[in-house]
């Protein structure tokens, strides 16, 4: 009997805690008319004042522009997606594109910043419009729609900038300067190539960068992180649209853009922090979260959480650093240059037509000197001008198209990438400065359209020979017609980046050792999955 009264009572109790949980659930909802559960319990639904809808509006609608891309080569660029690379390949954000001025300070000024007052008016006359519907409404906040635009710009912004922190988490956003680079005179150099390059010659620290990025980025994946994943964000991309703005760097509107929408995630922490630390109150925040009763909604939301998590943190990263090994995608040529050529030299003798020409420091034809790089490129100065590409060199997979060597130099210099077929000692050559003066997008991420198009081909066969290790002589014709002899002898350059760190009162040593950091594998140039593609060169 005992027994039989035990399970009864069990029984009981069920229903009993069973019937307390729908009361619970049915005093919740009843509550949730007139409040939201917060992080901290059910809260009263404070009604907003006319002017704070007002300014909801209006930022509501501003931020929708920004974070939704308004340019059809983007859904163009979804719709041809076929791998995680390629998915991952359109975040990096792409910014308010209304008006483009191909102007200085369109491109680099003020003027760059018109699309984002075209934006303000739009949303404007949007919240207008809006506010005259809603005269009557009885809805007196909107703090659903608030939490669901916080939620989605944090995970624009947290997309945005975990595609720069891994491009230097393995440092591939600012190559090493190339042998050209380092030869070329300061006032031949863009103010941006200068910025760039004082990160490229330091990979450690563009390292760190890219780790502080990708902390920052990764914190606001998760509620209760945001507000310092906000902060870094702020700081970092401040500093980034800053450096930017002062050295011409071109993605200085889509780091403030980024730099923005961090302040925006803040901005709901500001009332509490003023009460926290400037008139010294206690503090119980209260921020809105939505409340699912069915399960099935509560487990979709939470999976779709865990999936972005793995997705754009786990993963985002394996695709980064298996485009960085196994993959051709690169801002510097990847494939082998002429074995034993790499270095700068100077042109000894010179012939044009069987016609020696002496060295003049104003001759537009003479060759002035020679850089062959290590990887497929020759480089040779002339007392003439060619197009200047003023891109950032975004990565391509073919090395003929990869232009971030030449991006932002001036100075007379022929960038001209190479094949060699060495049982005929023999080099085909493409010119490489074909192309407009803008040349590829301002943005890493690109803008929907070809960042990098193949310039238009200008192929010329070459024939060289070398006498002895230092000296290469080069003979065949120019682009014109016109034969060409050249005498090319090595010199021993020293850079001051090679220097070390002496004690005081001791010589200089150069005896710091560069190279490129890209790793060469035979995966890089098989063409298939990514395209790489390495031509003569690996036959």
């Amino acid at each position: 009997m005992s027994k039989g009264r035990t399970s009864l009572n069990l029984v009981d109790d069920e229903l009993l805690e069973e019937a307390r949980l729908q009361n619970s659930h049915a005093e919740e909802e009843v509550a949730l008319e007139n409040g939201f559960q917060s992080n901290t319990g059910l809260v009263q639904n404070p009604e907003w004042t006319p002017w704070q809808r007002i300014s909801f509006r209006i930022g509501f609608l501003f931020i929708a522009q920004l974070l939704f891309p308004l340019q059809w080569g983007w859904y163009q660029r979804l719709a041809s997606v076929r791998s995680l690379k390629a998915f991952y390949s359109l975040s990096g954000g792409l910014g308010l594109r209304y008006i483009s001025l191909r102007s200085e300070s369109g491109r680099w000024g003020i003027g760059s910043f018109a699309s984002w007052g075209v934006a303000l008016l739009v949303a404007i006359v949007g919240a207008a419009i809006w506010t005259w519907f809603a005269r009557n409404s009885k809805r007196k906040e909107y703090n659903a729609l608030y939490y669901w635009t916080r939620l989605l710009v944090r995970y624009w912004v947290a997309l945005s900038i975990l595609h720069f922190g891994y491009l230097k988490v393995w440092p591939r956003q600012m190559p090493f300067p190339s042998i050209s680079n380092l030869n070329t005179l300061l006032g031949e150099t863009a103010t941006y190539r200068l910025y760039w390059a004082s990160v490229g010659i330091v990979t450690w620290y563009q390292v760190v960068l890219g780790v502080l990025e990708v902390t920052a980025g990764s914190l606001l994946f998760f509620r209760a992180t945001t507000a310092l994943g906000a902060v870094l964000n702020l700081g970092v991309l401040y500093n980034i649209a800053h450096a930017n703005f002062a050295y011409d760097g071109g993605v200085h509107t889509l780091s403030a853009e980024i730099s923005l929408l961090s302040g925006f995630l803040l901005l709901q922490y500001v009332p509490d922090l003023w009460r926290l630390l400037i008139k010294k109150e206690s503090v119980q925040p209260h921020y809105y979260r939505p409340v699912f009763h069915e399960q099935w909604k509560r487990r979709a939301f939470l999976g779709a959480k865990i999936v972005a998590w793995i997705l754009f943190i786990p993963c985002f990263a394996w695709a980064t650093h298996d485009a960085f090994s196994n993959s051709n995608l690169s801002k510097e040529p990847r494939g082998p240059g002429l074995a034993g050529a790499k270095g700068y030299y100077s042109v000894t003798e010179f012939r044009l037509n069987d016609k020696v020409l002496p060295y003049s420091p104003l001759d537009p034809v003479r060759w002035h000197d020679v850089v062959f790089e290590d990887y497929p490129t020759l480089v040779y100065k002339v007392h003439r001008a060619f197009p200047l590409q003023l891109g950032n060199g975004s990565p391509a997979y073919k090395d003929v198209e990869k232009r971030y060597e030449l991006s932002g130099f001036a100075g007379g210099r022929r960038y001209l990438h190479y094949e060699v077929d060495e049982a005929h000692q023999l080099l085909y050559l493409e010119d490489k400065n074909q192309g407009s003066e803008f040349g590829d997008s301002d943005r890493e991420a690109g803008s929907g359209a070809k960042a990098n198009s193949k310039p238009k081909s200008v192929k010329l066969v070459w024939h060289y020979s070398r006498p002895s290790d230092s000296r290469i002589i080069l003979s065949g014709f120019d682009d014109t017609g016109n034969s060409l002899y050249a005498v090319l002898d090595r010199v021993q350059e020293n850079y001051p980046i090679q220097i070390g760190s002496p004690l005081p009162g001791q010589p200089l040593h150069y005896d710091r050792t560069f190279t490129r950091r890209y790793p060469v594998t035979n995966r890089s140039f098989d063409g298939k999955g990514d395209g790489g593609d390495c031509g003569r060169a690996c036959m």
